[in-house]
């Protein structure tokens, strides 16, 4: 369903249970094809995929909140399938941890309807996608490879790597645990990183409907460490990317800066079918990432070049905690903790993937600004006078 470029879109005011089940309801019978699939077969196997990050309270708005899911189970009672609620979330993989996930993320309740159980098996396969543009073959957690149907139901954010995380991206928590951890060591060009992502819904393309909580989003250094932003958009459609472009739209980003959309170039190359009218919001954005420095440049270049314009993570003893996350998180392996505080011991050897700012549950990792970050920073400054 690639060329499936229809997004669909509701407004919902906040929250509210009723709202929310009618723009779910709205999405899903404007969408025949998605029916016809939830109709085709009695038990079939739906897996339900969220961004569950990590383990925080729904209200700071980097997962997908409970009140949109609980709609979206509620819709899919009428049908005779099977729901699986599943993702693997950033770090350890294990039982206890999804224990506290779906604990604090108020997803327990969840499991109260008939069919529907939260997931807990930690096996995963190799899948291979020859036509891949970065990765042929992956790992992908069990659950997704068996279900006929998978309902991505992303959050909106910025994202302070590759700046957009919704639709795309979201599919990343199918490859299970630490192993997404190694694809910034494995593919640190943001191009070649980016790839990797659409590469993974390539893989699952005509089993995924992608769904978007954007009712309140994320701005700033997301997608853990951001705020949160209302914007009332709740949308969804088979096509990732086009899906994504409604996001950008939505939060005023330009699409040319997100390296995973590729098909599309505008809000007109998608076909938007809008319930309500589509409200505008100015997200605070983070910087555009580029850390594709051209190879014929010696090294020494790269690297100036690479601390003009890349930012760094920086550690605030002040907040840090010492709760080791940040050094579980870092593929390059250059944090440890000294007199219980966290330390970059090697910044020359750090890939700027920016895993430990997104893991960090205190927020006491941010990223610096470079000198060029700071020039064109006066110059807005300066134009707005």
């Amino acid at each position: 369903m690639k060329n499936n470029n229809k997004v669909s879109y509701s407004y919902c005011s906040g929250y509210n249970y009723n709202e929310i089940k009618r723009a779910v309801d709205n999405i899903i019978n404007e969408n025949q094809n998605l029916i016809d699939i939830l109709k085709s077969k009695k038990g079939l196997k739906v897996l339900i995929k969220p961004n569950l990050l990590a383990a925080r309270h729904p209200d700071k708005a980097i997962t997908t909140h409970p009140v949109a899911l609980q709609a979206l189970v509620d819709h899919l009672q009428q049908y005779d399938c099977t729901i699986t609620i599943g993702d693997s979330p950033a770090g350890a993989y294990n039982k206890n941890v999804l224990d506290k996930l779906y604990q604090t993320c108020q997803l327990k309740d969840l499991e109260n309807a008939e069919n529907v159980s939260l997931n807990y098996n930690l096996s995963d396969e190799v899948a291979e996608y020859l036509q891949g543009l970065s990765i042929k073959k992956f790992l992908v957690i069990k659950p997704a490879m068996e279900a006929d149907l998978i309902i991505n139901f992303a959050k909106m954010k910025t994202h302070t790597l590759t700046r957009l995380t919704c639709g795309v991206k979201n599919l990343f928590g199918l490859m299970p645990g630490v192993v997404k951890f190694r694809q910034h060591i494995a593919m640190p060009d943001i191009r070649v990183f980016s790839n990797m992502l659409v590469d993974i819904n390539g893989f699952l393309e005509g089993k995924v409907f992608t769904f978007v909580d954007g009712i309140v989003g994320m701005e700033g250094e997301g997608p853990s460490n951001g705020n949160p932003r209302f914007s009332g958009a709740l949308f969804g459609g088979w096509n990732a990317q086009a899906v994504d472009v409604l996001a950008c739209h939505i939060m005023g980003m330009p699409i040319d800066t997100v390296s995973t959309i590729l098909d599309y170039k505008s809000i007109e190359d998608i076909e938007l079918k809008a319930f309500d009218e589509v409200k505008i919001y100015q997200f605070n954005l983070p910087p555009v990432r580029n850390r594709s420095i051209p190879d014929k440049y010696p090294i020494w270049l790269q690297n100036l070049l690479t601390n003009m314009i890349v930012a760094k993570p920086i550690i605030n003893k002040k907040v840090c905690k010492g709760c080791n996350v940040c050094v579980e998180a870092c593929p390059a392996e250059i944090i440890e903790l000294q007199t219980k505080k966290a330390v970059i011991v090697s910044y020359p050897k750090c890939i700027k993937c920016y895993c430990c700012q997104e893991s960090c549950p205190y927020g006491a990792i941010k990223l610096s600004k470079p000198p060029v970050e700071k020039f064109f920073m006066l110059v807005r400054k300066f134009k707005g006078k």
